[in-house]
């Protein structure tokens, strides 16, 4: 159990297990089941990227197992703030499949923001994109190494600067897969640890951290997918940040996950792009109305 966290009322807890709305799942486990199912089906869309299931869980569990190897333990926190891209859906099902908790940041967060929440989570590591929008991360990440001393490593999409390592290859170079079972067959979250620290709205001040378990976020995402229609049929295209509730798990991409749907992630939100995408992929269901927006305003 992570210290400090304070675990729901076992009361509560045995109800809600005994009404199945808990299923004793991790999220890792949940977004697996559907690949059991769906192997060769589409997963993840990214430009001319097309990822099966089958593809996308192999990618997240050869993640896991290096950063096992690299020292990442169970509940050690690593601070995200990665855009709509592939290396979001492997990095987080990697860290929760090991049981380490992903703590969501969103792209546009700078220094203050960043070092808070190093701090209030104590992260051990910290993943990047390289440049992002016209903003070098790989700058900010070394002012953080330097002056939060929890930090002992920065995980970068692109290239890493000195000191930093690069994600790429720990995703996509082939690893034997009696190591990876190895590494994995030893390490299963509890469903009630927790799985994800999300973010509060911060509209009083710089925003608090909150903390959700595997049974509640699964069922959150199973939740959300019977009012909003999501099923095996979906097409989901991600505009918003992966890292708001909403468009994670809201139902967001692991509802869609959970469904054997399918993800599209949007580069940004130009009108030609999204509606482009919309026709190529057939997408049944847009988050959000707030870029596309802003794409229309600028076009």
């Amino acid at each position: 159990m992570l210290e400090g966290f304070i675990p729901w009322p076992e009361e509560r807890a045995r109800a809600y297990r005994e009404k199945g709305y808990w299923e004793g799942l991790s999220v890792f486990e949940m977004v697996a089941r559907s690949a059991a199912r769906h192997p060769d089906k589409v997963a993840l869309v990214a430009g001319k990227q097309r990822i099966p299931y089958r593809e996308l869980v192999a990618a997240a569990e050869r993640l896991a197992c290096r950063f096992l190897e690299a020292g990442l333990k169970p509940l050690d926190r690593a601070v995200m703030q990665l855009p709509n891209t592939p290396e979001f859906a492997h990095t987080y099902l990697a860290l929760t499949r090991i049981g380490a908790i992903p703590v969501m940041a969103l792209r546009n967060h700078r220094h203050s923001e960043i070092r808070h929440f190093i701090k209030a989570s104590g992260a051990v590591a910290y993943v990047i994109p390289d440049r992002h929008a016209g903003f070098d991360y790989r700058p900010m990440a070394q002012t953080m190494s330097a002056e939060c001393p929890t930090l002992e490593r920065v995980l970068v999409a692109g290239e890493p600067a000195p000191g930093q390592s690069a994600l790429g290859p720990l995703i996509e170079e082939p690893i034997d897969a009696r190591r990876v079972r190895a590494a994995l067959e030893r390490v299963r979250p509890d469903p009630c640890d927790v799985a994800t620290m999300l973010l509060s709205g911060g509209t009083t001040s710089i925003s608090k951290l909150i903390p959700r378990t595997h049974n509640d976020y699964v069922l959150n995402a199973r939740a959300c997918c019977g009012p909003a229609g999501f099923d095996a049929h979906t097409v989901f295209m991600a505009i918003l940040p992966l890292g708001h509730n909403y468009n994670l798990a809201s139902p967001g991409m692991l509802g869609a996950f959970r469904c054997g749907g399918t993800v599209v992630l949007a580069g940004s939100g130009d009108a030609d792009e999204v509606f482009g995408m919309v026709e190529r992929e057939r997408v049944t269901v847009i988050a959000a109305v707030v870029p596309l927006i802003t794409g229309w305003l600028a076009s």
